[in-house]
């Protein structure tokens, strides 16, 4: 951790830019809003790094608003109610820009104060949620969970600053108590059981220094353009402690790097990653990514240069550690459809071999279609993506270097050896009510990511052979927004199991209820 220390000192000489520069959270709306902007052709060059800058969201909310004024065609009625409540929500950042918002439209929070080189917002956030099982289910039981805790983001001077501190609870099951890694995320347990709590935070400190970010802290990214979970980078994980540099060259090139802290039964555990995505032609950008999963030892100085391939380091490092390898893309041929893709490569033992069907080069793939108000239906988006993980993608011979954080894996949430076909259609009718209609068709061979490949396994990937478990997903959700930052959702869902755990003849079936409700002041 010195050398962490060290780098953040002198890039802290160095001198600092202008604040605020925190980041939008990962669930905010307008994420959503600005992918239906770029898919009906409105808005260009949407970053597929994730999370933005509040900053740059404001930027593209500017976007809209003046295309709003001299070209109003292009938006539905509700598109544009949706830009005002995006002007209040970026009132702050917007505050010295030619833009009027309305008083009524301001973001709302519990308290705030703003002055000179100084700000501080704080928002209180308390939700919860029932799960309601009937059937034969699989491991699927009722609770009733609930969390409380609160935001807090703000300036001073040069350095900005952002804290997500919640608190959960959950009841309606037995529980065990455990702080181990390889358990899965911490918890503690009442006496008899039937209650757990956990807690989360993201928080970390942020500065600019000549256009370049530098972050430092605990918090989640994703990186790739799918709606559902990229396979690179994803937010299926819990939340990690990192050092990241973001360099925006232009609205067309940028460039990220990280270094953090993952946990597992080890006690040291980490991950660099780097990315580059860049606009080369109209309407179609790419991104390059590349990581590295290495541990049982302290922070390798190889690995904290932003600039050097990582898989010529971990060669010259030892030929010890995980690498892998992902290209992305997003093309959007016409107004209202958006194609995207990507690639994920894990260990390339044969290069000159990729798509041979020998086991050792583990690939990924991924495709999807997004249409923005099909059949003139307004307001709407359909979704259909395919998704293949060969077998023993994500694992390593060495259980240090598996590509998870705590037992969740950080790229896709299927595991090895599956493929997914996920289809999904959305109507928003208005700022206050949105609905959702899924299926998921889920195949999944033998395989686990804490598993890892063996001589008995043989030579070939042998891609979904044997008995296949095979999971169907119907879903319908109803979102309600009876006031500004209090969310109720509904969601009714039918599962199905066909062979769980690959165990021939076995079959469940089961339907669940689950009512969320959030509250952000």
């Amino acid at each position: 951790m010195k050398k962490y220390f060290l780098l953040i000192f002198i890039l802290l000489s160095a001198g600092t830019g202008f604040g605020q520069n925190v980041n939008l959270p990962l669930d905010h709306y307008a994420y959503d809003f600005f992918y239906r902007m770029e898919t009906k052709g409105v808005l260009e060059d949407v970053v597929s790094n994730k999370p933005i800058l509040r900053i740059e969201a404001s930027e593209y909310v500017m976007i809209l608003d003046s295309l709003n004024r001299t070209d109003p065609y292009l938006f539905t009625k509700l598109d544009k109610k949706i830009i005002e409540r995006l002007k209040g929500e970026f009132r702050f950042e917007l505050r010295n820009k030619k833009c009027s918002i309305k008083k009524s439209e301001t973001e709302p929070h519990f308290y705030k104060f703003t002055g000179n080189n100084k700000s501080a917002f704080f928002d209180i956030v308390m939700g919860a949620e029932i799960l309601s099982v009937s059937g034969e289910s699989q491991n699927i039981k009722n609770y009733q969970q609930a969390y409380y805790g609160g935001i807090i983001r703000g300036s001073f001077k040069n350095i900005s600053f952002y804290s997500d501190v919640r608190i959960f609870g959950e009841t309606g099951q037995k529980y065990t108590q455990h702080y181990n890694a390889y358990s899965g995320y911490p918890q503690g347990v009442s006496k008899d059981s039937t209650f757990k709590t956990w807690d989360k935070s993201d928080a970390y400190l942020s500065f600019s220094i000549k256009g370049i970010l530098v972050q430092f802290g605990r918090q989640n990214i994703k990186w790739g353009n799918s709606l559902f979970s990229p396979l690179f980078l994803s937010d299926n994980a819990p939340s990690f402690d990192m050092l990241k540099i973001y360099v925006p060259f232009s609205r067309k090139v940028n460039f990220t790097y990280i270094h953090g802290e993952l946990r597992s039964d080890y006690s040291h555990k980490w991950i660099a990653a780097h990315r580059i995505e860049f606009l080369p032609f109209d309407k179609f950008s790419i991104g390059f990514n590349e990581s590295v999963v290495y541990g049982k030892r302290g922070i390798e100085s190889a690995y904290l240069n932003p600039l050097i391939p990582y898989l010529i380091a971990e060669h010259t490092l030892g030929d010890r550690d995980n690498v892998c390898m992902g290209i992305d893309f997003k093309l959007l041929p016409i107004r209202n459809v958006k194609i995207y893709g990507e690639l994920f490569i894990d260990d390339l033992f044969s290069p000159f071999d990729l798509f041979e069907n020998y086991w050792g080069n583990k690939l990924a793939f991924q495709t999807g279609l997004s249409l923005e108000d099909p059949f003139k239906i307004n307001n709407s988006r359909f979704t259909a993506e395919y998704t293949r993980i060969d077998p023993f993608v994500y694992t390593h011979e060495d259980t240090v270097n598996i590509y998870e954080n705590y037992t969740y894996g950080l790229g896709h949430f299927l595991r090895p050896n599956s493929d997914m076909i996920n289809v999904e259609f959305i109507k928003r009718f208005s700022l206050f009510m949105q609905s959702k209609i899924s299926f998921m068709h889920i195949r999944h061979g033998r395989g686990e990511i804490n598993i890892s490949h063996t001589e008995e396994d043989g030579e070939l990937k042998n891609f979904l052979k044997g008995t296949l478990e095979i999971t169907d997903k119907k879903e319908i959700s109803f979102n309600f927004q009876p006031k500004r930052d209090v969310y109720i959702n509904f969601v009714l869902r039918n599962m199905s199991v066909v062979n769980p755990e690959n165990i021939q003849g076995k079959k469940f079936s089961w339907n669940e209820f689950t009512l969320n409700t959030s509250f952000n002041w």
